[in-house]
């Protein structure tokens, strides 16, 4: 199989992973929305913020190295394995020794056994980021496509089942420890490698003179995505990070959907390519244009439709989260872009300007949200937006630097899924009205979405027959292949 087909299909079984994984989710998280209050929500996205923080020092960086490494050597995957081992077990302990302070500190007692719990999942990290990086640069997204819908459904059948004999918060624990484990264990029945007891410091460095700068920017992209979390649940408390989380679940599980697609495929194909720019910039092209086909009309719709979706679905306890689900549908086109630029900064070798960016852009976003969160969590989401449009010239300025990009060629990517995606808006701006639509509101919901993706499909036929085969020979790349 070419490189040019291994992408295709890696990033089409990447893709139905993701749909599949978020249509369970989704169902699970619909169910839970209406059996637990927004506090529960609040604390666990509170434990997963700061257990999230310590998992970004958990690999430091050397799946992304294993990833990107054009000579590969048995050692380097050893010692990474190895080297995940040791850190998973000390960070595991400074979970386990300071939750106690992390709950006092946020004035939430059961904080502090939901951090114990989900220490576990460090180890359980540690020994399964090998196989998992080995796996994506051998583009067997297919095995890691199956693995993680297992885990999805294993984790929503046990956190149901717990929400509906009462018990609570507990319900969302043992979800992720579920999902975590089953991961785990799948990866090592897919996975033919196994590590031998054998540590290389020259290997070590190897990985290490990459990793280092992956690691500073898991930290600055974490404090990000999180600080938020921590700023909201500090100052207006569970309940309000309730709410917050629950209004950007919807955002992240699309956004989750066009993200890992992109940076699953995009940085080993890069990777692959780097001695050779021309055909990067042909490679960046094709993916700037997947992601803007899926990104502008999935987040315009959410932006469109955020209280129907809420209000009808979610029931109307949660309507106050609307205008936060509202702003980051906007923040999301942005960050869709900036994952491709982000994954081509990364194949390409250039680790430090990505980090520098980051240097840049993060403390100006803590900062803001600091400020924000006196006037409440719709303050915060429009702080991110604000942030994500000042720095996404900067962004585009790199990339252009790397590729001899002029504005016309990237805007030229985008132009046709505009376009589809405006006469997508403009039928949904007219068919969502009670006049029209009389079948009730999850049949009226369901109706816009069929109609509204068949509509879409259509302006694109006719807008742009070529555009419109490209993505049907992706769809086509899933389908079984007869047996010879």
């Amino acid at each position: 199989m070419s490189l040019k087909q291994k992408v295709v299909s890696g990033a089409a079984w990447s893709a139905l992973q993701k749909v599949s994984s978020q249509v369970i989710q989704f169902s699970v998280f619909l169910i839970l929305a209406a059996l637990l209050e927004p506090e529960s929500f609040g604390l666990v996205a509170l434990a997963v913020a700061f257990i999230g923080f310590l998992q970004v020092f958990l690999d430091q960086g050397f799946s992304d190295a294993v990833i990107q490494r054009e000579n590969l050597e048995p050692e380097h995957l050893d010692t990474a394995f190895w080297s995940n081992v040791a850190v998973g077990l000390v960070l595991s302990s400074i979970a386990l020794l300071s939750s106690a302070f992390i709950a006092e500190l946020f004035k939430q007692p059961t904080l502090g056994p939901i951090i114990d719990f989900f220490s576990l999942t460090l180890i359980i990290g540690s020994v399964s980021a090998v196989q998992q990086a080995i796996l994506r640069r051998e583009f067997k997204f297919k095995s890691l496509a199956l693995r993680n819908m297992v885990a999805i459904v294993a984790g929503g059948i046990v956190a149901t089942s717990m929400a509906f004999y009462g018990m609570g918060v507990w319900s969302l624990v043992g979800k992720q420890l579920v999902e975590v484990a089953v991961r785990a264990i799948i990866l090592w029945k897919v996975s033919n490698w196994r590590p031998r007891f054998k540590f290389s410091r020259r290997h070590f460095g190897d990985l290490f003179h990459f990793g280092i700068n992956i690691t500073a920017m898991h930290v600055l992209t974490f404090s990000n995505r999180k600080a938020g979390d921590f700023i909201i649940g500090y100052f207006l408390g569970a309940a309000a990070l309730g709410y917050y989380h629950v209004g950007t679940r919807i955002i992240k599980m699309v956004q989750g959907l066009i993200a890992t697609t992109i940076n699953s495929v995009a940085m080993p194909a890069f990777s692959r390519l780097q001695s050779d720019v021309k055909r990067v910039k042909q490679a960046f092209f094709k993916i700037t244009n997947f992601t803007v086909l899926v990104s502008f009309p999935a987040f315009g719709s959410l932006y469109l439709l955020s209280g129907t979706i809420v209000d009808d679905i979610l029931g109307e306890r949660w309507h106050s989260v609307i205008p936060v689900m509202s702003i980051l549908a906007c923040v999301a086109v942005f960050d869709g872009v900036k994952h491709a630029m982000s994954s081509l900064i990364l194949g390409m070798g250039k680790s430090s300007w990505r980090l520098k960016l980051q240097l840049l852009e993060v403390p100006v976003s803590i900062v803001g949200v600091l400020i924000a969160v006196n006037w409440g969590i719709n303050a915060v989401a429009l702080t991110n937006f604000i942030v994500v449009v000042l720095f996404f010239p900067v962004w585009f300025w790199c990339t252009s630097k790397l590729l001899d990009m002029s504005v016309m060629e990237y805007l030229k990517q985008c132009h046709i899924p505009f376009l589809c995606t405006a006469v997508l808006m403009g039928y949904l701006s007219v068919i969502n009205s009670p006049q029209l639509l009389t079948y009730g509101a999850k049949v009226n919901l369901l109706v816009m979405v069929i109609t509204g993706i068949m509509v879409y499909f259509i302006a694109m036929l006719v807008i742009s027959p070529k555009t419109f085969k490209q993505l049907m020979s992706i769809a086509t790349s899933l389908a079984p292949k007869k047996a010879s």
